[in-house]
């Protein structure tokens, strides 16, 4: 069985950008929770920390799985055997 490594490329691409997308929210509210508890421990702290942006974590995905798709979608022509007979 022979595989194209460009697909296999492309597929991980997908399911990482996929992974990435999902796991955004929780890694960057966990963040959020512990500058939020650092913040509040801290008497001379005098600004509450910014409230948590999503934006990087789903542009990255968005953009691993948009190429893994695009690697997809381009492909690479199978290799056409040659219909002449062989000396």
């Amino acid at each position: 069985m022979n595989r194209d490594p460009i697909r296999i490329v492309a597929w991980v691409l997908v399911g990482l950008g996929v992974l990435v997308i999902v796991l955004t929210k929780f890694v960057v509210d966990a963040n959020y929770n512990a500058v939020l508890t650092y913040w509040s421990q801290h008497p001379l702290s005098l600004r509450p920390p910014a409230e948590p942006s999503y934006l990087g974590g789903w542009l990255t995905g968005a953009i691993l799985a948009g190429f893994g798709l695009l690697l997809l979608a381009i492909g690479r022509p199978k290799p056409q055997s040659d219909p002449r007979p062989k000396r």
